[in-house]
């Protein structure tokens, strides 16, 4: 038996029915016990088995929540737990909490695998992809220490820290886009008109990419009419 100060989780077999439950009033029938009748088989059933007497009915009240119980809420009748506790001591498989403190390291490098994934994305959506790397390798790590190790290591606490941050980065990243390009169009439609303005905005490059100098091959067309500054000093308004 494990100590008796050292908590352990029972290994379920299933939910209720997963030990075969044999109704008590066939033990009082005779014929139950012919050698070829089932459930008995003429007490072969018994053999070198573990037998738990006990209700399994709700109006006993002898039913308990459980992660495999039957039903809304889970629950699992007493003789049915008892039957998984004694098949988990038998098979030495006593399931362990990973503890506090290895579960916070865990979470530590987790989160901060997860900060240093989530600042190379560039978009918000991209900083999604870390969000579903770092979220399905954790649920794949606690899946294989469970059914290897027989230990289970928190999930909803590193599931919510990575959602809640991809959620508070994204919002974040997106306001902050939207109130620098803004700034920045307000800006460039004070030099250039709004149609350069959007078009640059939409280039997709940041403010300090945008008032880099660079050289460019243009083409330039100045147009000028002749005798224009003498037509219009001799001409009335009203004209043009």
């Amino acid at each position: 038996l494990p100590p008796i100060f050292e908590f352990r989780f029972i290994q379920f077999a299933g939910p209720n029915g997963a030990y075969q439950a044999i109704p008590f009033h066939l033990l009082f029938n005779t014929k139950s016990w012919e050698p070829d009748r089932p459930p008995l088989f003429g007490g072969k059933i018994f053999k070198d088995k573990i037998v738990l007497v006990g209700p399994r009915a709700n109006f006993m009240h002898d039913d308990h929540l459980t992660p495999f119980g039957t039903g809304v809420p889970y629950k699992m009748f007493g003789p049915d737990i008892h039957a998984n506790a004694i098949a988990t001591l038998l098979s030495g498989r006593v399931l362990r909490e990973i503890g506090r403190i290895n579960g916070l390291l865990i979470i530590g490098l987790l989160g901060l695998a997860f900060a240093f994934l989530i600042r190379l994305a560039k978009s918000p959506l991209g900083k999604l992809v870390p969000a579903f790397a770092v979220g399905l390798g954790y649920l794949g790590l606690a899946q294989v220490v469970f059914s290897r190790l027989d230990l289970f290591i928190p999930l909803v606490p590193l599931l919510t820290l990575v959602i809640g941050s991809t959620v508070s980065v994204v919002t974040l990243q997106a306001i902050v886009e939207q109130i620098e390009k803004r700034r920045v169009s307000g800006m460039f439609q004070s030099y250039v008109s709004k149609n350069v303005a959007q078009e640059l905005m939409r280039s997709g490059q940041d403010v300090d990419s945008l008032m880099i100098p660079r050289k460019r091959e243009v083409t330039v067309l100045f147009s000028d009419v002749r005798d224009f500054t003498t037509m219009t000093e001799g001409t009335e308004p009203g004209r043009f």
